[in-house]
């Protein structure tokens, strides 16, 4: 506080200053890796700081305050998509294996003879003759893709340690198909900052009005997202996929007939790339700027004694809502980071009517209607989503429609 005894300030104004550093520790005991060994727990500093005026002998309070918050090990929203990425890679490796234990039974890297006599065809040459397909034509029409096969099964099996078999409670079946179990609940980590101004202004012109208003800019940034799941995404996943991604993901020894192995697993990759490539810089689909003003006059004497009415403006800046998607050499699709789609800033308007009376020296009694939304009684108000920086249009939303709440309270 302001040393009023040393240096006493004019006109009933007051100063003082603060600042608050906070360690914090968050038990977190239940968490694991793909491995279902523990992982450390949540933990960081906050540091806090500002200065508070208090003008016209306190019928004005203006509080300034900014502050740094770092947390670490937090968890990041990637457990779901990193536990199915997991088991992507067993069911893949599984489909490769089946695919060369029918082609090649004895495992020594060539199709089989009884593979082909199995699949031979006898064909019309054209001059009505029938022949046999050769052993050649046989293997380019039933396995074509054997050895890309063979290769890709090679490829992704080290991935595959003891540890993480029995993560999984890996099963080996005589048909060479893999059986396995989710692991539960597996988790992967990011570290959190988070900077910010706020401003806080309060005035009290008579005894019966009271107006506030607070301005918020927070920038949040996440580092070092899903360090598990960038090592399987960087060193496996996205490697193999290059190679490998045009396979059938059922049949891999055919031509695809269905999804390729880059088209079964493009939703994992598209959310895993979504938040790592936001990583280190501020996170768009939080809303940087808030504001709010709020006023409320209680009528002290005369025929309206009791009663109190007031209002209030909120308002927050545009957000991401979705990023367009851009294809990739090696068939898969990327979130375009840079050019969001963006919600548009959000102002509501609410009121308040209230009236209070004392029932017996020890009971009050309140009734007050809360009406939130007002600029939406009508229920078609719409907002839309437009994309940064070209303003396209890509699709409207309804905003929430009013609300009335009544509330009615007696204090003891």
């Amino acid at each position: 506080n302001w040393p009023q005894k040393l240096i006493e300030l004019p006109g009933g104004i007051d100063v003082a200053f603060h600042y608050n550093e906070t360690e914090n520790f968050v038990p977190a005991s239940t968490r694991v890796d793909q491995f279902r060994k523990p992982i450390l727990s949540p933990e960081g500093i906050n540091k806090d700081w500002g200065v508070t005026l208090f003008l016209m002998d306190n019928k004005i309070v203006s509080r300034f305050n900014w502050y740094d918050a770092d947390l670490n090990n937090a968890t990041a929203n990637l457990g779901g998509v990193f536990n199915q990425s997991i088991g992507r890679i067993f069911q893949h490796f599984g489909n490769t294996n089946a695919a060369i234990f029918r082609a090649d039974p004895n495992g020594d890297g060539v199709i089989d003879q009884i593979f082909i006599d199995e699949n031979r065809e006898t064909l019309d040459d054209g001059a009505g003759n029938m022949i046999n397909e050769t052993d050649a034509e046989v293997v380019a029409r039933a396995a074509p893709f054997f050895q890309k096969t063979l290769d890709a099964r090679n490829a992704i099996e080290p991935y595959l340690t003891d540890d993480l078999k029995n993560s999984y409670n890996f099963r080996l079946d005589s048909d060479g198909t893999v059986n396995t179990q989710s692991a539960g609940a597996v988790s992967d980590t990011q570290d959190i900052q988070a900077k910010g101004f706020e401003w806080e202004l309060t005035m009290n012109p008579t005894r019966s009005w009271r107006v506030s208003f607070n301005f918020a800019d927070t920038e949040t940034i996440l580092t070092n997202i899903g360090p598990r799941m960038t090592v399987l995404f960087n060193d496996t996943w996205l490697p193999h996929l290059e190679s490998f991604g045009d396979l059938d993901w059922n049949n891999p020894l055919m031509d695809p007939d269905g999804n390729t192995l880059s088209e079964q697993v493009n939703g994992d990759v598209l959310e895993y790339l979504e938040q790592k490539e936001q990583e280190g810089k501020p996170t768009l689909e939080q809303r940087q700027y808030r504001a709010n003003l709020v006023t409320n006059y209680r009528f002290q004497n005369g025929p309206l004694q009791g009663f109190s009415a007031g209002g209030a403006i909120r308002w927050q800046s545009d957000n991401a809502v979705g990023y367009p998607l851009i294809p990739r050499d090696d068939g898969l699709v990327k979130p375009d980071i840079a050019n969001p789609w963006l919600n548009e800033d959000v102002w509501n308007f609410d009121l308040t009517f209230a009236y209070r009376k004392k029932i017996t020296d020890k009971i009050n009694w309140t009734i007050q209607l809360n009406i939130r939304n007002l600029q939406n009684l009508q229920n078609d108000e719409i907002s839309t989503i437009r994309r940064q920086p070209t303003g396209e249009i890509a699709r409207v939303r309804y905003d929430p429609p009013s609300q009335f709440i009544l509330t009615n309270t007696f204090r003891f």
